[in-house]
């Protein structure tokens, strides 16, 4: 059965599982691109984050090119299940991509095994968006008619997703976002297969979110899914490394903060002779380290930022 051109008007009664797949597939790959910018800020510098962008941008275009030189390929034979089928592989990316990207981390060094871990990366993380831009590009390939309404819920999709990732992200934190983003990807596929009446890919697509769902609520409650920067706390300089004392993720950063042992201040001089307050240290995203020093209602304590570089 070939739906090429067909009005969505003759589908009266189904094609709101159309409309359904399409805007969960745009909210699924909106917060995954947002969310991966957090991600890369702390995994590796707050630089790369932008890099995300480019990725979805690249998969997203890939997948429109492929979907129009590949489509008669595509499409030969029940065509309409190929949207089902590229939505449950998005789902099923996602979590592929953050495990790869949390068991090969990457370091910003001028190697060969770092410039193949970018690329590692980059490829993996691309991987997602292609399917979902496939599966979105095949639907609007095969109703070209209706390509407005169809645009409407792929916007609708991709402003909620938007928003919901802010909310998921100050709720949970970006690692245990990941298993979140891939179940309402999975809800995409679950209309998309509804609407070609796939029941198979239906239930395969229900039992991923059923699995999903238990991986996330054990996500909020053990951390499985946490990952860390291989680089160390921020201006530490002995070999001990800081008792993390405090962690937590936001919707704009992850926030750390550990013993200040090992850092005489920021920048104080050799001159200085007293003894320095007990400090704390507040870390975001890995990088940007701010001491927090514990005066105690003591004034005297404070003596040293005279001596301080970065307090002239």
């Amino acid at each position: 059965m070939n739906y090429m051109g067909t009005d969505l008007s003759e589908l009266q009664g189904r094609r709101v599982l159309l409309f359904a797949g399409i805007f969960f597939t745009s909210l699924a790959l909106l917060m995954l691109e947002v969310n991966i910018t957090r991600l890369f800020s702390v995994v590796m510098f707050y630089h790369f984050s932008f890099l995300a962008v480019s990725m979805a941008l690249f998969g997203l275009s890939a997948s429109g090119v492929l979907t129009y030189l590949f489509f008669d390929r595509i499409s030969r034979k029940n065509s309409p299940a190929r949207m089902s089928l590229f939505s449950i592989l998005f789902s099923a990316s996602i979590i592929g991509a953050f495990f790869l990207f949390k068991w090969f981390p990457f370091e910003a060094t001028m190697s060969v095994t770092s410039f193949a871990r970018l690329f590692l990366l980059c490829v993996t993380w691309t991987v997602p968006f292609l399917f979902a831009g496939a599966s979105i590009a095949l639907a609007l390939r095969l109703y070209s008619k209706e390509v407005g309404k169809l645009y409407f819920a792929d916007l609708v999709g991709a402003a909620c997703g938007c928003v919901a990732i802010v909310a998921v992200m100050e709720m949970v934190g970006s690692p245990t976002a990941i298993p979140i983003i891939a179940g309402l990807a999975a809800f995409g596929g679950v209309f998309f297969a509804l609407f070609e009446r796939r029941k198979e890919w239906a239930g395969i697509a229900m039992t991923g979110i059923c699995i999903l769902g238990c991986v996330a609520a054990f996500a909020c409650r053990d951390n499985i899914f946490e990952i860390h920067s291989r680089r160390t706390f921020a201006f530490t300089e002995s070999d001990r490394k800081p008792e993390l004392l405090f962690a937590k993720w936001n919707s704009l950063s992850r926030v750390d903060v550990f013993d200040w042992y090992s850092v005489s201040g920021w920048g104080v001089s050799g001159e200085f002779k007293g003894e320095l307050p007990a400090m704390k240290g507040i870390q975001i995203d890995a990088a940007a380290a701010t001491p927090l020093i514990n005066v105690a209602g003591d004034a005297a304590k404070l003596e040293f930022l005279k001596y301080d570089i970065t307090e002239i």
